[in-house]
């Protein structure tokens, strides 16, 4: 499925564009999780690595491990799935992404990703799926041959061979794995070296680390018996004891997330606990892993049960603060493909705003919730937080004060499809169905900047928009055009990747130019490239 607005490829069954925040045609499902236990699906994803290599179909295997740790990273791709493709959607704030991005284009012809940075390639690997940390720095992929990899400014690293699984912390310092063997190994991204912490004895399954990269937690299997484990860096491993799975814990491992489960059971008991000693607080029984949501030293979590969500704070018990399920958040700093997966860069989860499924809601500093809208089909969040801007039925309404729900009418043309925002809202751009582009500061009188345009984008970080008419490239800073640098014309598609805009023309034969895009100069970034940004 493809954007109608920028033309971005996006996941199918996404409600919103991960790179404009466009409602897409299709609904976001229901959140659902896959429960096949983590060492079927690493032998699966193992087989299928060779049936590509081979081209040989790869035979089934059967499950080796009945138990429920997998859910809890489930649970991790789940949520960064939602809040990527939610989080800053419309146009407000792009992330607070390293000076130096690493940029990755799947080259459909040699089957291949290849990474640049700083407008070189710096490396290229045989994979489909690159997990990022929170600034975009460091990159964690497993490449078709099996060999754990790690992709930097400097280059591409192999760290081990047949990998079956591994999690990167969010500040990308610490990288966790497990070998074939279920060796479960740690290794220092910034110095280049692994340590082996355990061995499980029929299987091993990682929970999600600290966002510092200072602790980590993990669960070991011996037949249908679990035992967790947290640990440091080269730092023997602490039981936590028989039938515990931790499956997240926070900076300095000051407060520790496990399930307490029975034998076979696909359920258990959720805990909070202060290190990984003593019981901890209780916060859910029969609880199933769902969607789970971190602040940025996993002090806090929220997390959904029963339909309903709630908040602990620093160990403490369970407060509701919503009655229904929350989606993800509208944090406008969030960085796509985090790989800390539910962690997101504020310190405090009250004081957002949220998506859930009765609609978008702002939480306050005391906890509690009052309801924005019910009804929207794109928005944009100040950099602050304190603002928002949504499109509902065709118009756009700002609320100037999350707060107490103050809302304020920016137009009332009712033919709105699409919209992007600066960073602190004070430009809007949005496209109506008539094909014409407007360009309005506040609560001024809007100026018509393009006509029959097809697409279009902010530059991120900045104020200025580029469109896509007739398939030539326009940009307009301030609600003047400045006409079409480098004679860009044929450009097929948009795309923002890690705080950048990419523009791809197209250059014949099924290849097209891809060009970086910094305020009104777009950058030649490789020629005749064939594949996509996504």
């Amino acid at each position: 499925m493809f954007c109608p607005n920028c033309g971005t490829q996006c996941p199918d069954g996404e409600q919103f564009c991960p790179s404009c925040g466009t409602a897409l045609e299709e609904n976001q499902p229901v959140l659902e999780l896959d429960i096949t236990p983590n060492q079927e699906r690493t032998a699966a994803e193992g087989g299928r690595r060779k049936e590509r290599r081979s081209g040989k179909k790869a035979p089934q295997l059967s499950p080796r491990i009945i138990g429920i740790a997998a859910v809890a990273l489930a649970a991790v791709v789940v949520i960064v799935l939602a809040v990527s493709l939610l989080g800053g959607a419309g146009g407000g704030g792009y992330g607070d992404y390293t000076s130096k991005p690493i940029l990755s284009l799947f080259d459909s012809s040699d089957s291949e990703r290849i990474y640049y940075c700083g407008g070189k390639e710096i490396g290229a690997a045989e994979t489909e799926y690159t997990l990022w940390n929170q600034d975009g720095s460091v990159g964690v992929f497993v490449n078709n041959d099996g060999e754990l990899c790690v992709i930097t400014a400097k280059g591409i690293d192999v760290v081990a061979d047949d990998v079956g699984q591994y999690q990167l912390s969010a500040n990308g310092a610490a990288l966790l794995y497990i070998t074939e063997d279920y060796d479960v190994c740690w290794y220092d991204v910034k110095k280049k070296s692994s340590t082996t912490l355990e061995t499980g004895e029929d299987g091993a399954q990682l929970g999600q680390p600290a966002p510092d990269g200072s602790a980590a937690v993990f669960t070991l299997y011996d037949g249908g018996d679990y035992e967790g484990f947290t640990c440091g860096s080269n730092k023997k491993p602490v039981s936590m004891g028989e039938g515990l799975v931790p499956f997240a814990i926070s900076n300095k491992g000051s407060y520790v997330y496990y399930l307490k489960v029975k034998s076979g059971s696909s359920s258990g008991t959720l805990y909070v606990s202060k290190g990984s000693k003593g019981e901890g607080e209780k916060l859910a029984s029969d609880y199933y892993m769902n969607s789970v949501l971190f602040n940025k030293d996993a002090t806090q979590m929220m997390f959904n049960n029963d339909g309903k969500t709630y908040l602990t704070v620093k160990g403490g018990e369970k407060n509701k603060v919503f009655s229904s399920a929350v989606y993800s958040m509208f944090t406008p700093d969030y960085t796509v493909g985090s790989s800390a997966g539910g962690v997101v860069p504020v310190s405090d989860l009250r004081g957002q705003t949220y998506y859930t499924s009765g609609g978008v809601y702002f939480l306050d500093s005391k906890g509690e919730s009052k309801k924005i809208t019910s009804d929207f089909d794109g928005f944009a969040l100040s950099e602050s937080g304190s603002n928002l801007i949504y499109l509902k039925k065709g118009d756009l309404v700002k609320v100037t004060n999350l707060a107490k729900g103050t809302e304020e009418d920016l137009t009332d043309e009712g033919d709105i499809l699409s919209f992007q925002a600066a960073g602190d809202l004070s430009v809007v751009y949005y496209l109506n169905r008539d094909g014409e582009l407007y360009y309005q500061k506040g609560s001024g009188k809007p100026v018509e900047v393009g006509d029959d345009v097809d697409s279009f984008l902010m530059v991120p970080n900045s104020k200025t928009c580029a469109g896509i008419s007739d398939g030539q490239l326009f940009v307009t800073t301030g609600g003047k055009s400045t006409g079409t640098p480098h004679d860009l014309d044929d450009v097929t598609n948009f795309g923002v990747q890690r705080g950048v805009l990419l523009v791809c023309q197209d250059a014949g034969g099924g290849s097209v130019d891809i060009y970086t895009m910094s305020g009104a100069d777009p950058k030649l970034l490789v020629e005749d490239f064939e594949g996509y940004i996504d």
